[in-house]
């Protein structure tokens, strides 16, 4: 109910916009309202995730290919911003029964914490180990970036819904991660020092959510 108005003020803001000639200063403002519906519209679907998550749909799947094919994703992105990944992926703790569009969810929005955090030219360590989680075989995955950091008075919120330390930030992402993770009977830990940077570290089990 609530993108089918935002729809219509997009569509309505594009056509005039593009009714302007190229030189006309009110395009301007109308890309900026065209901007600004597109914030709210992926607002609205943050929001929606976040209260209808689903339970995992266990499959097969190798988490180091999947981190390889989300980094890919951000390539132009981290370019722009001069950032580059280094990955660190153990071949021998690759494989996990999980939800793959779940898991795929948790690391993009860890990631791309990560690369909000970074201002410019940094780096994001992206790292896979063998663990213990509860007795179990588990994956560590540690996300670790160089950027400003998280101020100590914010570390008990920052998995908090609609939490952000961001001006534009919905405060969702992360959010969504760590319900996701727990619905994989996993966890996460956050390690940072204001100024240097930032570390999530994360295990999973090896095999299934609830």
């Amino acid at each position: 109910e609530i993108r089918n108005p935002l729809s219509s003020i997009r569509g309505l803001a594009q056509f005039v916009y593009n009714s302007f000639s190229k030189a006309d200063e009110r395009k301007e403002d109308l890309n900026t309202i065209i901007q600004e519906v597109d914030r709210l519209n992926k607002l609205v679907v943050q929001v929606l995730d976040f209260a209808k998550l689903k339970k995992p749909n266990l499959t097969h799947f190798s988490l180091n290919d999947l981190i390889r094919k989300i980094t890919e994703l951000f390539k132009l992105e981290i370019k722009d911003k001069q950032i580059k990944f280094s990955l660190e992926l153990t071949p021998d703790v690759s494989q996990i029964q999980a939800d793959e569009d779940q898991i795929r969810q948790i690391l993009m929005n860890v990631i791309i914490n990560a690369i909000q955090a970074i201002p410019k030219k940094g780096e994001i360590k992206i790292k896979t180990e063998k663990a213990l989680l509860k007795g179990e075989s588990a994956i560590k995955l540690i996300i670790e970036d160089s950027g400003i950091g998280i101020p100590e008075k914010d570390f008990t919120q920052i998995f908090d819904p609609f939490f952000s330390t961001k001006e534009k930030g919905s405060g969702l992402g992360l959010s969504i991660a760590y319900k996701l993770i727990e619905a994989h009977r996993g966890e996460i830990k956050v390690e940072s020092k204001e100024g240097e940077g930032t570390k999530f570290v994360i295990f999973l089990p090896q095999k299934g959510g609830k």
